[in-house]
C-alpha cells in the first residue's frame, strides 16, 4: 500500500504546521521500508524511554510509536532532571530522524576542502583509510599528531576517547567546554575540579548573577521547573529570585527582581555587596574562621605580609565606587546585601554575562565568595559537589613504548591564547595549529563539535582546518566545521544511539539516563564509539587489548554493571518517597526485585536511568584540596601556578610583567591572588563604537544545533515574535537618538564587520546594550538552516579571559544605523 508523503506526517500526528512550510515533499526523507510498514500494519502504540541528547542537559524523554515508528516524543516523568518536561528542541526531534539533510552513508571528499563536493565510500574501506594513516603515525614515532576534539564530558563515551587516545599515543585530546570558567573558579578556590551541586528546595533568597537558566543555562527545562516551584510555594514559603544583568531576560523577568547593570562589573557588585556584608559583620564568622583561608591579612612563611579579602574589599569596593562603574545605585548595593545577609538560606549564582567576559574567572571567583561568607560550604548548606555514579573502574592503559613516547609529548600549543591550567581549552588551539608550535598535527578527529559557528574565531579554525593534512569528522549532517574534512562518517541521530549521560552542571545528586535506540538506524550510520572500537582492532596489538570491546554496547553495559554490583541507589521510580526508599534501603531491600544483570538491565531500560536519591554529605573539611585544605579568598593554588611559570619564563630573562601580560591583568600584588575587577579591555579602544554587543542561546535552538529543524525555526522567536529570522533589542531611547523605528533594517557594525538585521524596539535592556541572540546564520548545516538569519559571532571581537581560555562574548562594542540594504548581510 503506498502511502503519500502527506498521509506520512497525518499519520504522525503533525496536521498543522507540518503540512504547510515548504511543501511536504522537501521537509520529509523517509524510506521505502518506513513506507512500506505504515501501509501493512496495524497500527500498535508502544513506548520507549529515552534521552534527547539536542543539548548537553540530556532530559529523559519517553518516545511514541506506532508501529515501531517514532512519532512524537514526551518527557520521561520519572527522569529527575527534567521531571516530564521537554524543550521545543526535543519536541521536535522526530524531525532529526527524518531530516532530508541527514547523511545516508560515509562521505569522502572530491574538491577543495569547503566546497562540499563529496562521493560515498564504503565503511570498510573508510576504517581501513583511517587505520592505515594512523598506524603510519606509530610506525614513524608520530602518534601525538593525531589530535581528537569531542563535545562535552557528559556521557560515558569521554572516558573511551580517552582511552583511546593514551593507549594510541597522543596527549592532544580536547572537549568544547561552556563551563570552563565555573569549573576553574571552583578550583582555585576549593582545589578540586569538581562541578557544584545546588539544592534549591529550601533556598529563600536567590541571586543570579547574569546566567541566564530558563533559556541557555545548563539544564533550561529543569531551572523553569525550579524557578516555578521556588516561585509558587504555599504557606508563604515563596522563595524571592533576584536576577543581576544588563538585559530583561526571560530570566529576569520571571524573577522577583531585575537589577540592570553594565556589562562586565558583576565583579564589582559582588564585591560591593561583600563590603556591606563584612562592615555590618553579617557573614557565618564560623565558617570563615575555621574553614577559610586569606579572609584577613596574613603572613607567609618567610614573614612576609600578605592583603586579605577583607581587607581588599574593605578599601576598594564601598558601596559609592561600586555604583560609580556598575550603574547600580549604591541604596540597592546595601539594601540586596543586607537581605542576603539576613536571609538564612540565601545562595548566589552566576553565569552568562558573568562568565562570558573577559574578566569571567575573577567574577566568578568574587561571587564564590559571597557564598563562602554565608558559609554555604560547611556541608549543611544548599552547596554540595557533584560526584559521579559507581560505574564500573576503567583499569589503568598500559601504554607501548610508541604509545608512552607519543602520549610524553607535550600537548599541542595555545599560541597567544595560552590559560594556566586548564587542560582542555580550545580557545588557542588554531594558533597552535598554524605556528606548528611544538609540532604541527597531521590527522585530527572530530566528533559532536561544529567550532566554525560556534566560535568567536571562526576564520581562524577555518584557516587551521584548511591546513591540517587530514580530517575525519563523525557527523548526521553536514556544518560548518565538517565541510573541510576528507571523511564524514555519520553518526546516529539521538533517536538510534545508545548512550549514558549524567553530570548535567549544578545537579546536586548522583544520576544517570540511558539513551537507547527506539528505532533502528534508518540510514547506513554509525556510533562513533562503535568506530572508535573497530579503529582500535585495526593498530597495534596494545591498543585493541586496551579496548577489548567488542562494540560500544558491550563497553556501556559493563560500566554499568558496576551500579549494580555495587547495589547502589534506585532506578528511577515513579513513587520517589524518600522515606520509603530509606527504609528498604536499610534493610538491604530494593524497590525493584531483580536477580542478575539482566533482569536489572531489563528495569533499567524501561524507566529510563538511575538515581542515588541519598547522596553522601558533603564534608567541605575533607572536599577542600587547597594548600591550606579549607575554602581559599586567597588562592594558593593560583600562586603556585603563577610562580611555576614565573619561574620557567625566567629562565629566559622574562619577568612580572612578561607573566601579567600574557594573562592580561591589570592588577599586581596580592591582588593578583585576591578576587577583584579586571577593566574590560573593550573600554580601552572602544573609539568610534559606542554600544555594547550581547547575545545568547534561546531555550528553542540552544547553541543552534536545532537550526535544521523546521519546527524549531517556527519556534525561534516565539516571545519575540520572529520566525525563521534574527532581531536585535534596542532600548527605546538607543533607537530613538539613532533614527530606528520598531522592525527597521538595521546595521550594527563591530570592527570585524557588519550584520544586517531587524530592529526591535524593547524596554526591558539597557541604552547602551543591543542584543542579538544566538542560534542562527549557519551557512552549512542543511536547507532549513543555511542563510536563515544571522550569526552574531561572526562579528565579535576575538577576546578571552586568559586565566581560563574561555571566550569573552561581551569584549565587543558596536555602532548601529539605519540601513537600506538587505538582511542577514
Amino acid at each position: 500500500m503506498e502511502v503519500s508523503r502527506r498521509e506520512f506526517l497525518k499519520y504522525l500526528g503533525i496536521t498543522g504546521v507540518g503540512l504547510t512550510l515548504g511543501g511536504c515533499d522537501s521537509m520529509w526523507s523517509v524510506p521505502d521500508e518506513i513506507y512500506e510498514k505504515v501501509g501493512g500494519m496495524p497500527g500498535i502504540e508502544t513506548w520507549k524511554t529515552s534521552v534527547c541528547s539536542l543539548c548537553p542537559a540530556g532530559c529523559g524523554i519517553k518516545v511514541r510509536l506506532i508501529d515501531g515508528i517514532p512519532v512524537r516524543i514526551h518527557g520521561n516523568p520519572i527522569h529527575p532532571v527534567n521531571s516530564g518536561g521537554i524543550c521545543p528542541m526535543a519536541e521536535a526531534g522526530v524531525e532529526s530522524l527524518f531530516n532530508p539533510d541527514r547523511l545516508k552513508g560515509p562521505l569522502q571528499r572530491i574538491s577543495k576542502r569547503g566546497e562540499d563536493k563529496w562521493e560515498s565510500i564504503s565503511w570498510d574501506d573508510a576504517l581501513q583509510v583511517v587505520a592505515t594513516r594512523l598506524q603510519r603515525l606509530r610506525e614513524k614515532n608520530t602518534a601525538h599528531k593525531l589530535a581528537f576534539w569531542a563535545g562535552p564530558e557528559n556521557n560515558l563515551s569521554a572516558p573511551l576517547f580517552a582511552r583511546f587516545m593514551q593507549a594510541f599515543g597522543s596527549p592532544n585530546l580536547f572537549h568544547f567546554d561552556q563551563a570552563q570558567a565555573s569549573n576553574l573558579a571552583t578550583y582555585i578556590t576549593q582545589g578540586h575540579k569538581n562541578a557544584l551541586g545546588y539544592d534549591f528546595k529550601n533556598v529563600k533568597l536567590l541571586i543570579n548573577f547574569g546566567a541566564d537558566l530558563l533559556d541557555s543555562g545548563p539544564s533550561p527545562v529543569r531551572f523553569n521547573q525550579i524557578y516555578s516551584e521556588m516561585r509558587n510555594r504555599e504557606n508563604g514559603q515563596s522563595a524571592k529570585i533576584v536576577h543581576v544583568g544588563s538585559r530583561l531576560s526571560r530570566t529576569a523577568g520571571n524573577s522577583s527582581a531585575w537589577v540592570p547593570i553594565r556589562p562586565g562589573t558583576m565583579a564589582v557588585l559582588a564585591l560591593g555587596m561583600a563590603n556591606v556584608l563584612i562592615k555590618d559583620r553579617q557573614y557565618n564568622r564560623g565558617f570563615v574562621q575555621t574553614s577559610s583561608f586569606g579572609f584577613d591579612s596574613w603572613r607567609d612563611k618567610n614573614g612576609t605580609t600578605h592583603k586579605g579579602f577583607k581587607t581588599l574589599v574593605s578599601q576598594d569596593y564601598y558601596p559609592e565606587k561600586v555604583a560609580e562603574i556598575t550603574g547600580v545605585p549604591a541604596a540597592k548595593i546595601v539594601e540586596l546585601a543586607r537581605e542576603f545577609g539576613a536571609e538564612e538560606s540565601a545562595l548566589v549564582l552566576a553565569g552568562g554575562e558573568a562568565a562570558n567576559s573577559s574578566n569571567g574567572l575573577y567574577t566568578l571567583w568574587a561571587i564564590e565568595c559571597l557564598n563562602a561568607l554565608k558559609g554555604n560550604f560547611d556541608g549543611k548548606g544548599p552547596i554540595s559537589v557533584q560526584k559521579e555514579p559507581p560505574f564500573a573502574a576503567l583499569a589503568q592503559v598500559r601504554q607501548d613504548k610508541s604509545a608512552m613516547s607519543g602520549f610524553e609529548q607535550p600537548q599541542l600549543s595555545q599560541g597567544e591564547n595560552a590559560c594556566c591550567f586548564f587542560e582542555y581549552a580550545t580557545a588557542g588551539l588554531p594558533g597552535g595549529i598554524l605556528n606548528k608550535k611544538p609540532y604541527e598535527i597531521d590527522t585530527l578527529l572530530l566528533a559532536n563539535v561544529n567550532p566554525v559557528f560556534t566560535s568567536v574565531n571562526q576564520a581562524d579554525y577555518i584557516a587551521a582546518l584548511k591546513e591540517i593534512p587530514f580530517i575525519v569528522s563523525f557527523a548526521p549532517f553536514v556544518d560548518e566545521t565538517n565541510v573541510y574534512a576528507d571523511l564524514i562518517l555519520p553518526d546516529h541521530t539521538f533517536l538510534e544511539k545508545q548512550e549514558v549521560f549524567y553530570k548535567a552542571p549544578t545537579v546536586e545528586f548522583r544520576y544517570f539516563g540511558l539513551q537507547q535506540p527506539v528505532i533502528e538506524p534508518i540510514h547506513d550510520t554509525r556510533h562513533t564509539g562503535d568506530f572508535i572500537l573497530q579503529l582500535s582492532k585495526k593498530l597495534s596489538d596494545t591498543t585493541s587489548s586496551e579496548l577489548p570491546w567488542q562494540n560500544y554496547s558491550e563497553y556501556l553495559r559493563s560500566r554499568i554493571e558496576g551500579i549494580y554490583t555495587t547495589g547502589a541507589g534506585t532506578i528511577f521510580t515513579e513513587k520517589m518517597d524518600k522515606a520509603w526508599l530509606k527504609f528498604l534501603k536499610e534493610r538491604g531491600w530494593q524497590i525493584f526485585d531483580y536477580t542478575s544483570f539482566e533482569e536489572f538491565w531489563e528495569v533499567l531500560a524501561d524507566k529510563g536511568g538511575w538515581l542515588d536519591p541519598f547522596p553522601e554529605e558533603t564534608n567541605f573539611d575533607t572536599v577542600f584540596s587547597t594548600p591550606s585544605k579549607k575554602f581559599e579568598f586567597y588562592s594558593q593554588v593560583l600562586e603556585k601556578e603563577f610562580n611555576s611559570q614565573l619561574a620557567a619564563q625566567q629562565s629566559s630573562g622574562a619577568g612580572i610583567d612578561s607573566l601579567l601580560l600574557k594573562w592580561q591583568i591589570s592588577a599586581s600584588g596580592d591582588a593578583v591572588f585576591l578576587p577583584h575587577f579586571e577593566p574590560l579591555r573593550y573600554e580601552l579602544n572602544a573609539g568610534k563604537f559606542n554600544l555594547h554587543l550581547s547575545t545568547g542561546d534561546l531555550i528553542t535552538n540552544i547553541r543552534g544545533a536545532g537550526s535544521n529543524l523546521p519546527l524549531v525555526q517556527e519556534l525561534f522567536g516565539l516571545l519575540a515574535r520572529e520566525y525563521w529570522n534574527s532581531w536585535v533589542e534596542i532600548n527605546p531611547e538607543t533607537a530613538h537618538s539613532n533614527g530606528i523605528s520598531d522592525g527597521d533594517i538595521v546595521r550594527i557594525s563591530s570592527k570585524e564587520g557588519s550584520l544586517n538585521v531587524k530592529a526591535k524596539i524593547h524596554p526591558g535592556i539597557m541604552p547602551d546594550v543591543v542584543h542579538v541572540p544566538f542560534g542562527l546564520g549557519h551557512t552549512a548545516y542543511g536547507e532549513y538552516a543555511k542563510g536563515i538569519g544571522v550569526n552574531p559571532y561572526k562579528i565579535l571581537e576575538e577576546d578571552y579571559d586568559f586565566l581560563s581560555g574561555a571566550p569573552s562574548l561581551i569584549s565587543t562594542k558596536v555602532r548601529i544605523e539605519k540601513a537600506n540594504g538587505k538582511e542577514h548581510v
